[in-house]
């Protein structure tokens, strides 16, 4: 007679969902030591998809004795496992999501030939999976980002995930398999296999506008100014003496450090209004400063009474090095020019945009399918100019382009470059192989700085699948809908929107020897 052990487990009891199911799957822990038996005869779902039953093998080593002894238990189908979605990231999926996975026919012809199944496979391997959810739970379907290693984890190929935390598990009380010979582990071989490598360069810094072209400036700029401090009481050393008046001063107040409390009298006021006319928003950082005075830290035997600004000689010597930055600034010839954005070229397949749709969608809101407008397009155009009018009093000028153009010499190749503002990828990494920021270790493009310097944008339907090539990079993502274009508007409003905080962003670090200005 069958005597089957049934039990409730309901996700908190002493085993967890993930954790039987994987043992129910195992080749190690299927019924009869038969590593081909169907997922269906050891996880099964009931006709309401409102209970999950696991059996697990029994805790004799006899084969007929395990066909007859089984340990079945039951969860509700709401039970959390301890496996998340979105490679970790998500939500757990639930007991009724894996089951329904795990017993999709599609998915079990896969288990043979997971490690090399082709994308077109895994493809139609979720779909059927997607089908098989019933309709009030479609939200909590496994996802075609996880099936692979979700599969290859449950029957035992893997022995961690990336997905799953070791503390959320709940190892079931089953038998012990029947004792063998345990083979001899190489602890520092067996170690290497289960690291992971959770970060690379591109992962720890890929994350917006992260650029460290402000702190080099800021160190830049010490260093310049204590050059300037030391030459100039080297040069009250050689000869010139501690001149009266204001050099004088000021050459005492360098080698003291130069730093002042504020104060609120009119003569501190004026001195404020001085220095912020003089420093523009590097003033900022003067708060709190007196910059004439006694200081808090020097004795009054010590002490230099500064005469305000107006009332105070000009000095011969620079007083620091944001002087020279703005000269240096002010030296530089500026020319106006028309920013850019880049579009793939050709009839992209993972992007919604290109030089055929770019206007209507930039400057209406309204997108139209490129594919329905290839056999009414005309000459192509090298660059096509859009007028933005959102949130602009006049329309303000866009210069698209999908290829890089010719350059005469290396001054008009850096102007070009410092136009570009912002890019719409399509996906393929040959997209960026004439841009100038290569990684010169891989002999490739830095994606880093690339996305760093200018803004990206992927356009794709809201249904279509997560591009797995575009995961690592610094990219807005826009969803279109398929069958609805009320709300194509507002994507065109996001566009602006994520442009003009980036572009804030670049215009606060500019670098002031910069010839370019952008029309914006």
């Amino acid at each position: 007679m069958s005597s089957h052990s049934r039990e409730h487990g309901g996700g908190g009891g002493d085993c967890d969902v993930l954790s039987c199911i994987r043992l129910a799957l195992s080749s190690e822990g299927l019924p009869l030591g038969d590593a081909d038996a169907s997922s269906s005869s050891v996880v099964t779902v009931d006709a309401s998809s409102a209970m999950v039953s696991v059996t697990l093998p029994s805790s004799t080593s006899s084969s007929a004795a395990s066909a007859d002894q089984r340990r079945v238990i039951t969860f509700s189908s709401e039970a959390k496992s301890a496996y998340r979605s979105e490679k970790g990231r998500g939500a757990r999926y639930s007991a009724l999501a894996l089951c329904i996975c795990m017993t999709t026919p599609e998915v079990v012809a896969l288990k043979s030939s997971m490690l090399s199944a082709t994308v077109p496979t895994l493809i139609a391997a979720s779909t059927a999976v997607r089908k098989r959810m019933p309709a009030e739970h479609a939200a909590g379907v496994v996802k075609y980002v996880d099936l692979k290693d979700l599969c290859l984890y449950l029957w035992g190929k893997n022995d961690t995930s990336e997905c799953v935390d070791p503390a959320e598990l709940k190892q079931p009380q089953t038998a012990q398999l029947a004792p063998s010979a345990a083979p001899e582990v190489d602890e520092p071989t067996a170690a290497r296999k289960r690291e992971k490598a959770l970060r690379d360069r591109n992962t720890s810094l890929c994350c917006r506008s992260k650029t460290f072209d402000r702190i080099v400036a800021l160190i830049d700029n010490a260093d310049r100014s204590k050059a300037e401090a030391a030459k100039m009481v080297q040069d009250a050393r050689n000869g010139h003496g501690h001149k009266g008046g204001a050099a004088g001063r000021h050459q005492q107040q360098a080698s003291r450090g130069g730093r002042y409390e504020w104060t609120g009298d009119v003569q501190g006021n004026v001195e404020a209004a001085y220095w912020r006319e003089a420093l523009g928003e590097e003033a900022k950082d003067l708060e709190g400063i007196q910059t004439y005075g006694q200081t808090a830290n020097v004795s009054s035997a010590a002490v230099v009474d500064l005469a305000p600004p107006s009332k105070r000689p000009r000095s011969s010597q620079p007083h620091a090095s944001s002087s020279m930055r703005y000269q240096q600034q002010a030296n530089v010839k500026k020319v106006v020019r028309r920013p850019i954005i880049f579009v793939p070229a050709g009839y992209p397949q993972g992007s919604l945009l290109n030089m055929l749709n770019i206007k209507t969608f930039l400057e209406d809101g309204k997108f139209v399918d490129w594919a329905n407008l290839v056999d009414s397009a005309t000459e192509k155009k090298e660059r096509i100019i859009v007028k933005r009018s959102y949130r602009k009093a006049k329309p303000v000028e866009y210069e698209i382009r999908d290829k890089v153009p010719q350059f005469a010499d290396a001054g008009q190749r850096a102007e070009f470059w410092e136009r570009i503002v912002a890019v719409c990828v399509s996906g393929a990494g040959w997209q960026f192989k004439d841009w100038p920021w290569k990684d010169e270790r891989k002999e490739s493009v830095d994606f880093l700085t690339t996305f760093a310097k200018v803004r990206g944008f992927q356009v794709r339907w809201r249904d279509d699948l997560p591009d797995e090539r575009t995961r690592p990079w610094d990219v807005e993502r826009l969803f279109m809908e398929k069958n609805s274009r009320h709300g194509d508007t507002s994507v065109m409003h996001r566009f602006w929107d994520v442009l003009d905080t980036h572009l804030k962003k670049r215009l606060a670090n500019k670098n002031p020897t910069s010839s370019v200005i952008l029309a914006l």
